[in-house]
């Protein structure tokens, strides 16, 4: 039922007998949002739900209004194709990182570039905000993970035990742990407080290339290029269960808030997945290019996808 139908399905007239049923044919899709010129490589929503920040193999990151789908800015900057972006917990700052072997922060009010983070020797492909809103995680090909401080000058400190490059890192909604995500098969638990690895999964089956801590911080699920999900327990360090979503690539997943429901892009849809009974829960089609990029509201309701066309849905 469409939002307007269901707000005034209880004050229509008794004797309207006869309704449309033209909506039945629509699908989920409330808005597109065009703008990118190539591949949509990461999607995320701010703190409040009212942004989405974009970022694309065209070297730039956009900032969406989600209620109007309007882009509010395009922020340039980056020589590399952009690969992950992230919101500061208070949403007053972006993080992209690009093959350009950087970090940029941008400022959300003025959408200005604030600062570089320079260090890693290779391309840089994944970024995250601790939820305290004092650190930046960021992985690159060089294998290492670099934790960089925003209380102290952005001082950083690096993290070095992946043979392979670092594809994806979380950290923890506690923000002690931070995770992350190689190819050398492997996701690896960091203790933030000791930078000493506390834990490593073993996934034989892929290259990881995407991982997402559960809102309890409980659960941490991983992706690969083989086209299976994991679920691992942070506790006991075992596999909860894992799960065969496309026989293609899984270009990334991502909790939702109610940390029942695992929402995973796929060649060709975004297919959300019910951790309680560890199976497919509902499919949403994607744009005509392959899906690369998942994000879900603070508020549960709306699912963003960045596809290979240049097209975010929302």
């Amino acid at each position: 039922m469409s939002v307007i139908r269901k707000n005034f399905a209880a004050i229509a007239p008794k004797w309207v007998e006869i309704l449309s049923e033209r909506e039945s044919g629509w699908n989920a899709c409330r808005s597109t949002l065009e703008g990118h010129t190539e591949t949509i490589t990461a999607v995320t929503f701010s703190s409040d739900g009212q942004l989405i920040a974009s970022s694309s193999r065209d070297c730039t990151v956009r900032i969406w209004d989600t209620i109007t789908g309007l882009c509010r800015n395009t922020l340039n900057g980056h020589t590399g194709r952009v690969v992950a972006v992230a919101f500061s917990p208070d949403g007053q700052l972006v993080a992209s990182a690009s093959f350009d072997k950087t970090i940029r922060l941008w400022n959300t009010k003025t959408c200005y570039y604030w600062k570089t983070l320079t260090g890693h020797y290779g391309p840089v492909f994944s970024v995250a905000f601790s939820l305290d809103g004092q650190l930046i995680a960021s992985g690159s090909s060089g294998g290492t993970v670099r934790l960089w401080y925003l209380s102290n000058e952005l001082s950083y400190t690096t993290l070095e035990d992946h043979p392979g490059s670092v594809f994806a890192v979380a950290i923890s909604p506690d923000s002690k742990l931070i995770a992350s995500a190689s190819w050398d098969y492997t996701v690896r638990l960091w203790d933030r407080a000791k930078g000493s690895c506390r834990s490593s999964f073993n996934d034989n089956s892929g290259h990881i290339s995407t991982i997402a801590f559960s809102p309890n911080g409980q659960l941490l699920v991983s992706a690969h290029h083989a086209g299976t999900i994991r679920v691992w327990d942070i506790s006991t360090g075992l596999e909860h269960f894992s799960m065969l979503v496309d026989m293609n690539i899984i270009g990334d997943v991502a909790f939702l808030p109610n940390g029942k429901l695992i929402a995973a892009a796929t060649v060709n849809r975004v297919e959300i997945l019910s951790v309680g009974t560890r199976s497919s829960y509902r499919k949403f089609e994607a744009c005509a290019g392959f899906a690369k990029a998942v994000a879900c509201s603070p508020d549960g309701q709306l699912i963003a996808s960045g596809s290979s066309d240049g097209m975010i849905q929302i």
